[in-house]
């Protein structure tokens, strides 16, 4: 029977750590950049540069490099305390001799998970209430092409995921810096353009099955994108900012950049008489979530009695472990 004890007492660990591992807010960026060759064989470099926070550190991602590609600079900055996002690619001077091409992209990303309470810690359920997401845009993008094969490109988008509660942990960066998409946890998604060129986003209503393309507005330097829903008492958001460019070669005068490294604040503001828990505890206005008693610790004081009490049992009449156990004793980190 006792060696059952450590058995259970292990799957319980596990049982904790696996819990622990759980992700309800994260700040993410991410730079790729990628160097194809056409003639006279194709060839392809890909890199990235990735950092994704799940604690208070604000994420930072920066690139720069000079070769025939291209000089080119990224930087990607995103903080759940600052609410701020910050994305750039700049890339000029490109003087590779065969038919080239650069794509360079920054990413920046937070997610959180909120929940609006009452004054007196109930959840806040109104109906018809109005919650809005404002995020003020600062930067601009320009490409120019000279005499290059094919004409240069800078982009940026501005997307905003409001997700059913407990999304956020499915929707984590994963190894290669991307997003797992997982449509049925969509409650409601905004999209913006942020330069002439980023008229068009994908529609995640089709993704999936015709992966189909739709309009969104596009945005100038120092607008304000408002994102309004009618809030659930609990719900999970991801935002994220996508700055790109694209070069080719033929004139090193051909340039593109695109510029939104003077950062995009969010503020939120939920509807009237509303408390907003954060799971975080860094995003401005909110206030952080109180943890919930650990399943671990609980477990562990349930079990003990019925451990001492086998234990008790399992000496000799005048309280002595017999020799047996004694010696096993020695060979066991929990006796």
């Amino acid at each position: 029977m006792q060696t059952q004890i450590p058995t259970l007492l292990a799957s319980l660990l596990l049982a904790g750590a696996a819990q622990a591992t759980e992700v309800t807010f994260f700040s993410h960026s991410l730079i790729i950049r990628s160097e194809t060759a056409y003639e006279p064989a194709y060839a392809n470099n890909t890199t990235r540069a990735i950092d994704t926070q799940f604690g208070p550190t604000p994420s930072h991602a920066g690139v720069a490099v000079t070769n025939a590609f291209g000089t080119q600079q990224a930087v990607s900055t995103a903080s759940l305390s600052q609410a701020e996002l910050k994305a750039g690619a700049w890339t000029d001077q490109m003087t590779a001799p065969a038919k080239s091409g650069l794509a360079l992209s920054a990413i920046a990303a937070l997610g959180d998970s909120f929940e609006l309470l009452h004054a007196d810690g109930s959840p806040f359920v109104v109906s018809g209430g109005m919650a809005t997401f404002s995020m003020a845009v600062s930067g601009q993008g320009q490409a120019a092409q000279g005499m290059a094969w094919a004409a240069p490109s800078a982009t940026a988008y501005l997307e905003l995921f409001i997700l059913s509660p407990g999304a956020i942990d499915r929707w984590k960066p994963n190894a290669f810096g991307g997003f797992p998409i997982h449509v049925e946890d969509i409650v409601q998604v905004f999209q913006w353009g942020a330069t002439p060129g980023s008229t068009t986003a994908l529609d995640y209503s089709t993704f999936g099955t015709t992966y189909q393309m739709h309009a969104i507005p596009v945005l100038n330097d120092g607008d304000v994108a408002l994102a309004q829903f009618e809030a659930p008492a609990a719900f999970d958001w991801l935002a994220r900012l996508s700055a790109g460019v694209t070069l080719f070669s033929g004139d090193p005068a051909a340039y593109a950049y695109s510029d939104f490294s003077h950062t995009v604040n969010l503020s939120f503001d939920g509807p009237d008489g509303s408390l907003t828990q954060s799971a975080s505890g860094l995003f401005p206005g909110t206030v952080a979530a109180v943890p919930e008693p650990a399943p671990l610790p609980l477990l562990l004081a349930a079990c003990l009695p019925w451990w001492v009490r086998r234990r008790r049992l399992s000496k000799g009449a005048c309280g002595r472990e017999p020799v047996a156990d004694r010696a096993a004793s020695r060979h066991h980190a929990w006796p």
